[in-house]
């Protein structure tokens, strides 16, 4: 006996699979882009972005609506390794401008007796004046 055209039992249930999908590639853009430095920061919301996407792809997948565990666990375990790679970043980051000296302050720098580097030669040029001026030309 054939089901009413309409019914639930007429359309057989397709499985919803975006949620793996949309980790596994969150997390592998991600992972790609945590292991570039200051580039990195683009993998922080895509790798959270994409662990959501697969915590909600596994329970799609415990609950029967979806049929693509292998994809939906790919995804939050590379979202997974993504994450821990910003969070070294970070903190190798943090170690690195930690152990760099601040900057000397105006107050800091010791005053330079300055002298013009042509002084001399404006000295000479005018000794040399005022003594061809007073010798007498012959």
């Amino acid at each position: 006996m054939d089901a009413p055209p309409g019914s639930a039992a007429a359309e057989p249930s397709v499985p919803r699979n975006g949620f793996g999908i949309t980790s596994a590639v969150l997390g592998t853009v991600g992972l790609v882009f945590a292991f570039i430095p200051f580039v990195g920061v683009i993998a922080w919301p895509l790798v959270l972005v994409g662990l959501v996407f697969g915590v909600l792809g596994l329970l799609r997948v415990a609950k029967g609506r979806a049929d693509n565990r292998g994809t939906a666990l790919t995804g939050t375990v590379l979202c997974v390794i993504g994450l821990l790679l910003c969070v070294v970043q970070t903190l190798l980051f943090e170690r690195v401008v930690s152990r760099v000296p601040p900057p000397k302050q105006y107050s800091q720098v010791r005053p330079v007796a300055w002298e013009p580097a042509d002084a001399r030669l404006v000295v000479l040029r005018g000794d040399q004046r005022g003594a061809s001026a007073a010798a007498p030309r012959s």
